[in-house]
């Protein structure tokens, strides 16, 4: 079953975002995920909710994405993200 980690980030810092931006997709792609969204093109359609940026990755299972978040080189960059940005981040199954 698909996992897919929906993120709600708000950058505080785009400079320092810049490691983690450069790094992020590569260690998605050797885990076998994708990025599918990337955008701040955003249409609120109900609710107050108000995202800055939402990311869409997919990976194969829960087991890949825990494989991707816990891996040597997600977590070499992942300090980065949490000193530049304020993220909502869930998954969900399909």
């Amino acid at each position: 079953m698909a996992t897919y980690m929906i993120v709600d980030s708000k950058v505080n810092n785009p400079e320092s975002m810049k490691e983690y931006s450069d790094n992020v997709a590569a260690t998605i792609r050797q885990h076998g995920g994708e990025v599918l969204i990337g955008s701040k093109s955003i249409n609120l359609i109900e609710g107050d909710w108000n995202p800055e940026r939402i990311v869409i990755v997919k990976f194969e299972d829960d087991a890949a994405f825990k494989g991707w978040y816990n891996s040597p080189e997600y977590q070499k960059i992942l300090p980065a993200r949490l000193r530049s940005a304020s993220d909502n981040i869930i998954t969900v199954e399909n």
